[in-house]
C-alpha cells in the first residue's frame, strides 16, 4: 500500500513539474466585435432605446472607423440623428458613409431626405447645378441633382441628369441602381 501511494506521489510531483500554464489572450475580433455593436443599435433603436442605440453605432464605428464597413454604421447612425432631429449630425453620418462606401443609393437617398427635412433641397439643387455649370463632366453632381429632382417630384429633369450619370459612369457599380431606378421612374409615368 505505501508502495502504491509513493508512486502515485511521484507520478504527480511529475505531472505538476511538467505541467506549464499557459495563458493566452483571447483574440479580438474588431470587424466582428463591431457588426454585432451595430445590431445591437439597430435593435435599441427599432425599440425606442434612443441612447442605447446611438452608443452602440458609435462603438462599432469606433472599432473599425475607416473601414467600407463602418459606412453602414455611420449610415445607421444618420438615421437614428433624424429620428431625434438632430440635422447637422446626421448630414456628417450620411456623409461619412458616402466618403467610405460610395457604391450604396441608400446613402445617397438618407442625404437626399435629409436635404428634403431640412429645407434644403432647392439649395442643394443650385449648388449641384452649379457644379455642372462649372464641369459638365462632374457625375456625382449629376447623380445628386438627379436623386434631388426626383425627390422633388420633377421626373423629367431627373431622368435627364440620371441618364448622364450613366453615360459618365457606366462601369460603376452605382450605375446599375440608378438604371433600375430609372426602370422603376419609367413605370411611374
Amino acid at each position: 500500500m505505501k508502495y502504491k501511494i509513493t508512486l502515485l506521489l511521484i507520478i504527480l510531483c511529475i505531472f505538476i513539474q511538467g505541467y506549464e500554464y499557459k495563458y493566452e489572450t483571447p483574440k479580438l475580433d474588431a470587424t466582428n466585435n463591431a457588426a454585432k455593436r451595430n445590431s445591437q443599435g439597430i435593435m435599441y433603436m427599432e425599440m425606442g432605446q434612443y441612447a442605447a442605440a446611438m452608443t452602440e453605432f458609435k462603438v462599432a464605428i469606433s472599432l473599425n472607423p475607416n473601414s467600407p464597413a463602418s459606412a453602414a454604421y455611420y449610415n445607421n447612425l444618420g438615421l437614428l440623428y433624424m429620428k431625434l432631429n438632430k440635422l447637422k449630425q446626421a448630414q456628417e453620418c450620411f456623409n461619412a458613409a458616402i466618403k467610405l462606401n460610395p457604391v450604396f443609393l441608400e446613402y445617397y437617398t438618407n442625404l437626399i431626405d435629409f436635404y428634403d427635412k431640412a429645407g434644403l433641397l432647392d439649395s442643394a439643387l443650385t449648388d449641384y447645378l452649379n457644379q455642372i455649370a462649372k464641369d459638365n463632366q462632374n457625375s456625382n453632381a449629376y447623380f445628386m441633382a438627379g436623386l434631388i429632382c426626383s425627390q422633388m417630384g420633377q421626373k423629367q429633369q431627373a431622368i435627364k441628369y440620371l441618364k448622364r450619370f450613366i453615360s459618365l459612369e457606366k462601369d460603376q457599380i452605382l450605375s446599375r441602381a440608378v438604371k433600375q431606378m430609372l426602370e422603376e421612374m419609367k413605370t411611374e409615368r
